[in-house]
């Protein structure tokens, strides 16, 4: 509390063992495995079952004008607020009413040189504020603070005024974490960049993990092929959802021991909305 300027008698927590990471190097540690094979810049706008004359019947995935992409007989849909969009065998996702889009912006800028601060844990509370990154491995030191919670909101990029809005809400919130002294001027953050992006979350926000049709829908499905799944509406939290729910589902795919209690498992049902 001292070293952040904060009173002695500050309500906070320390977590000694706490840490923070760059999302994009987990990304990219994630992907790093012989057995995943990543292909950007192609959206998949449909799924329709296929059967083939040489083995069991796949899913064909393919874009908007219907040119396939891939195939496989096992798809699990992670596209966040675009996973509604997507056409299942000419249907929408049953779950679909109960996603919900969500803006958020965060607001980051650069420490003059020599400047960056000598103690930098993160703070958060109303907001979250990380006051120490370097831009790459040996670039600027950098702050960023965030992120505002924009309910209902898909345009991007956000509008200017959106964006002001956004920013002049993130500067009210690092005000309610830090004292003066400890925190970028006024002058500083006006001047600061901004950066937007949307986050997808469920009616009771928990994440949808498991099958993604119901029941009566794998009717007209050809005989042997699963259902598609899904793991998505991971709100603000995908860095720390999203490993759990990707053993939860294989876990449940493969009929193995799960690895939360059952009620959180059945919370995060894929089917709870369908009835």
């Amino acid at each position: 509390l001292e070293a952040l300027g904060l009173p002695a008698g500050t309500p906070a927590l320390w977590h000694p063992r706490g840490g923070w990471l760059r999302p994009a190097a987990l990304v990219q540690a994630l992907l790093d495995h012989p057995a995943i094979r990543f292909v950007g810049n192609a959206p998949v706008q449909a799924l329709d079952a296929l059967e083939t004359a040489e083995g069991p019947p796949q899913w064909s995935l393919r874009d908007g004008q219907g040119q396939p992409w891939a195939q496989a007989d096992l798809v699990v849909l992670c596209a966040g607020p675009q996973s509604a969009s997507i056409r299942i065998n000419g249907q929408s996702l049953a779950a679909a009413p109960a996603l919900q889009t969500i803006r958020g912006q965060v607001s980051w800028g650069s420490y003059p040189a020599g400047q960056a601060p000598t103690v930098h844990p993160p703070v958060n509370g109303h907001g979250s504020w990380v006051p120490y990154f370097r831009q790459g491995q040996t670039g600027e030191a950098a702050w960023v603070m965030g992120s505002s919670f924009e309910r209902g909101q898909s345009t991007m990029p956000p509008s200017a005024d959106d964006a002001a809005a956004a920013h002049a809400g993130n500067w009210a919130k690092l005000q309610t974490l830090l004292p003066a002294g400890h925190r970028p001027d006024a002058q500083a953050f006006a001047q600061a960049r901004h950066w937007a992006q949307l986050r997808c979350a469920s009616a009771d926000r928990l994440p949808l993990v498991g099958p993604l049709l119901p029941a009566q829908a794998l009717q007209a499905l050809p005989e042997g092929l699963a259902s598609p799944w899904v793991a998505t509406a991971m709100g603000s939290r995908g860095l720390t959802w999203a490993l759990l729910c990707a053993e939860l589902l294989a876990a449940r795919l493969h009929a193995e021991p799960l690895p939360v209690a059952n009620p959180l498992a059945l919370a995060l049902a894929s089917d709870r909305y369908c009835k």
